[in-house]
Parts: C-alpha cells; structure tokens; sequence
C-alpha cells in the first residue's frame, strides 16, 4: 500500500494514475482496509481505560495503608486493656487479700495480722527481731499498723526475711558439710602422706646416688678399679632399693581409695592428687634409669680397668708362680695341694693370699698388697667362682709349645734305648708337664709333654745337640669369623626361648684368645668347641672352633 502524501494549506494533490481492476474515480481518496480501522479504534477507547485503572491502584494503596495502621492502633489499645485490666484485677487481689487479714477492719495490719498473714501465705514464721524492724521501717510515727499502699513492701521484707533464715539455715548445712568433707579428707590424704614420705625419701637418696654417681664420673679415671666397681656397686644398690621403693608406691597409689566410698565433691581433689603421685613416681623411675645408665657405663670402664690390672698382677704372680713350681719340680696338682689347706674341691682369696706372701721375694721387692693379692686370685679364678678347682689351676699353669720340626715323642727322659711312642708332625700343639730337664748323654734339654690331638705323653727335646729347635712355647689362637662364647660347652643350654644366645658374648674378628681346653666334638651339634681365654677383658668361655660343615672360626697363630 502506499501511502498518500500530506496535503498543505493550498497545495492540490496529485492525481494517481488508476490502477488495473481500480474501479474508483481519479481524483478520489482510496479507503483505509477494515483492519487498519478498527485498530485504531481499539487505541482510541484503550487510553482512557489506563488512566482509570492507574487511579484505583492509588486508591486501593491508600486504603490498605490506613487498614494497617488502624489495625496497628486496635492492636495496641486491646494490649493496653488487658494490662489495665490485668493490673485491676491483681489490684483488687491485693486489696482482697489485705481485706482478708484485716480482722478488725481498720484498714491497717497489726503485728499479728502480719504474723498470720505471714504463715498463711509464705509457711514462714517471722522471727522478732525482723518483725520488729519491719514495723519500725513501714509503721513510722507511731502508726497503728501497715497501710495497704505499703502491702507490696511488707511482702518484700518478709521475702527478704524468709531468705536470710533459709540462707542462716543453707551455711549451718554447708557448714557441717564442709566440716565433714574436711573429715574424709583428712582419713584419704594419710595415704597419700604416707606415699609421699616414700617418694620424697626416694628423691633424696637418688639425689644423693646421682652426686656420687657424676663424682665418679669425673674422678673415677684416677681411682683403682677395686674402688671404682665398689662405688658402682653401692650406687646399685641404692638404686635398686629406690626401684623396690618405687614400685611399692606404684602399687598403693592404685590401691589409694579402693573399697572407699568418696563423695562426689572429693572425686576431683581424690583423682587429682593421686595423678600428681603417679606423675611423681614415674619421674623418679626416669632418674632411676637415667642413673643406672650412668653407672653401668661406669662400670664397663671400671671392669676394663679391673682387667687390665688383673692381667699386669697375674703375669707377674705366674711367673712367680711357675718359678716356684719348676724350682720344687711340683705338678699342677702338687701345686694345688700345697696352696689349698682346708676345701679339697679348691683354695680361696685367703689361702691364695697366704701362699702368694710366703713365697721368695727378689731383693728391694716389696710386699703385695692386699688390692694386689685380690687382683692376683681374680687372675686365677676364672670362671669367678669364688675357689679355684685343681682342673681350673692346671688350665691357667698349662704351657702350650707347637712343634717346629718333625721330631719323636719317646717313653724316657733317656734318648739312648728310648722307644718311640710316635712321631710329632710340624704345627701340632704339645702341652708341657714336667721340665725342661738336661738328658745327660746328649747333652740336650728335655720335656714331658701331653699331645692335644690323641692325650699321648712322653718326652720330646726342646732342641737338637747341632741347635735345630723342636718345640717353641707359646701358642695363641685368633677368631677369624665372628662368633659367639658360651659359658658352657653345650651350646644349646646357652640359647632362650626365642633361639637367641642368652648369656653369650660376641667375638669378633681379630680378637686373641688364650686356650684354656683343647677343642672336643659337641656330639649333637657336630660343633668342635674349645674352652678359652679372651685377651681383651678376661672373660673366660666356649667357642667354637670349627663348625658342622667345616667352616674354621679360630685359628692356631
């Protein structure tokens, strides 16, 4: 459709050229279609209609804002009633119940009236002294009684009256509760007194260890061993008696309150002080260790000690020893039965000591002393027994020689018509029994001898006539594979529960050992075991030589 141009004032509108099928005259203006028509009808009468509807909108607003604020004032006049109601009618209450105790009806309360009115209300009789200043404070000037206006007032006073009695009445009941708390706690704390004595004599006698203890710390390196293992042993001692001392008040403090019956109010106080004995005594089973750990490294330096003095004064007595032996051509068990005067199972420190300061002294040779002759019997007395058997006497005599050069082992001392027992082979270990004795006819040196291998004995020369050597003295043996020595032969009988060694002590590779018996078949583990002596501290044992499959542990050096 096109639309046709606005006319002006004055202007003639142009003349459309007709349309094919137009019937209409030129010149005429064309008709809007049906539909524009009616829309703009529908405009026109929808304008009107907006601006009413607007209208209403306002008008509802505002009539629901004074809905709401009318409702608001209704509201707050009905609660205003209700309080003025509710406070007339407690008001008429009052007055009712002040009417009611009013007897004589002359408008006031007497001290009786208040005395019932007291009872009858509150179950409580008002003593004398508070009646009477209730009546000075509310009857002033001589007045016959308490006026209404001044009921709400006496029923505070009597209020405040009741509880001072019931809190006269709650002390004496707190009172005597407290004093029998004071009592209970006084029969629960005895034990606690008694175990914190204990505890505190405890503490004392650790303190005491441990200065002693960091003394010989300190100046232990200047003392002899004797009194260094002495102090050590002491402070054992006491230690030990701290732990038995510790552990009696372990047991009491969790026996503190059993088969008691503790009140509530106590339970806190109970559980409190017997955390703070067990926290105690768990401190003082930590110093215990921590002490123990002291001494005990004390200790080993003062047994390394001791050993090393045991080995200087036992070479020493043993060549001594082993002089007077050859000088009175005695046996071991000669020897033994000479030293030995009371016990035929062996001899003491004391018999040891006897024999050891009647023996020849070198010139300006001083006498042992008594440390000395102590160090000197521990020298001898290996397996620490206290006495030294004849078998553990010949062990520490026993003289080892290893043959140098193949030479023969004959029945007599005599070489000329001797006969030949056997023929020593080059390594093999001889014990010496007896010599060494000069064999006249070829002028050579001579000893009786035992072989470790077969237990043969006989006599061998130490050295031919021309100067070739036969035998050399002194054999020693070194471990090389680590192992273990046992304080007995049975292996077996020196392992726990749990298959590990109970009391063995670990050998390493390269220590020295002294033999002290010569190595034997354990029949049952298929182990060769030899009896020794282990240079380095002493300690005396089994080990094993050789194992079931061959493997060599010690060595001969």
């Amino acid at each position: 459709k096109k639309e046709e141009p606005k006319k002006e004032d004055g202007d003639t509108a142009k003349e459309e050229p007709k349309e094919e099928g137009d019937d209409k005259a030129p010149g005429t203006e064309p008709q809007k279609p049906k539909e524009e028509s009616k829309q703009d009808g529908n405009d026109a009468d929808t304008a009107p209609t907006q601006q009413a509807l607007q209208k209403v909108q306002i008008r509802l607003g505002t009539l629901r804002s004074t809905i709401e604020r009318e409702t608001r004032s209704l509201k707050t006049s009905v609660q205003a009633s209700y309080k003025k109601a509710a406070a007339l009618s407690e008001k008429n209450k009052v007055q009712a119940t002040f009417t009611q105790y009013d007897k004589d009806k002359d408008g006031v309360l007497s001290k009786r009236e208040i005395t019932v009115f007291s009872k009858t209300e509150y179950k409580f009789a008002i003593p004398e002294e508070d009646l009477s200043k209730m009546w000075q404070a509310l009857c002033p000037d001589g007045e016959k009684g308490v006026k209404l206006c001044d009921f709400q007032a006496l029923k505070v006073a009597i209020g405040v009256a009741r509880e001072r009695v019931k809190d006269q009445a709650r002390k004496v009941a707190r009172e005597a509760r407290e004093q029998e708390l004071a009592e209970a706690k006084k029969e629960l704390q005895t034990g606690f007194v008694d175990v914190a004595e204990t505890l505190k004599g405890v503490e004392q006698a650790l303190a005491d260890v441990n200065k002693t203890v960091v003394q010989l710390a300190t100046q232990g390196k200047d003392l002899k061993s004797e009194q260094t293992l002495s102090k050590c042993s002491e402070a054992e001692e006491s230690i030990k008696s701290s732990m038995e001392k510790l552990s009696e008040c372990t047991q009491q403090i969790t026996g503190l309150g059993e088969g008691a019956e503790i009140a509530e109010d106590l339970k806190r106080w109970f559980d409190a002080e017997k955390r703070k004995l067990a926290t105690l005594a768990k401190s003082h089973e930590g110093t215990c260790g921590r002490v123990q750990q002291m001494v005990d490294r004390i200790k080993v330096d003062g047994l390394r000690k001791e050993a090393t003095e045991v080995k200087e004064v036992g070479d020493k007595v043993l060549v001594k020893v082993r002089q007077y032996q050859a000088e009175k051509e005695l046996s071991a068990a000669a020897l033994f039965d000479e030293i030995q005067k009371q016990d035929s199972e062996g001899f003491d420190v004391d018999e040891f000591s006897a024999f050891l300061s009647g023996l020849p002294k070198a010139e300006g040779e001083d006498d042992m002393t008594e440390a000395e002759l102590k160090l000197a019997f521990k020298a001898f007395d290996e397996d620490k027994a206290g006495k030294v058997s004849k078998a553990a006497l010949e062990s520490v005599l026993m003289v080892l020689m290893r043959v140098t050069k193949d030479v023969a082992l004959t029945q007599n001392l005599s070489i000329k018509d001797a006969k030949t027992i056997r023929r020593l082979a080059e390594g093999e270990v001889v014990q010496k029994l007896e010599g060494p004795v000069k064999e006249e006819t070829a002028q050579v040196m001579r000893v009786r001898v035992r072989c470790m291998e077969d237990k043969k004995e006989g006599w061998v020369s130490v050295a031919g006539n021309a100067g070739s050597a036969y035998l050399q003295e002194g054999v020693e043996f070194k471990v090389v594979k680590e192992t273990i020595l046992t304080p007995t032969f049975d292996i077996e009988a020196a392992v726990d529960d749990d298959g590990k060694p109970s009391t063995a002590k670990k050998l390493k590779q390269g220590e020295l050992l002294e033999l002290r018996e010569w190595g034997r078949q354990q029949e049952s583990t298929g182990l060769t075991r030899m009896k020794c002596k282990v240079r380095s501290d002493g300690t005396v044992g089994y080990v094993t030589s050789v194992g079931n499959t061959g493997i060599q542990f010690v060595e001969m050096i």
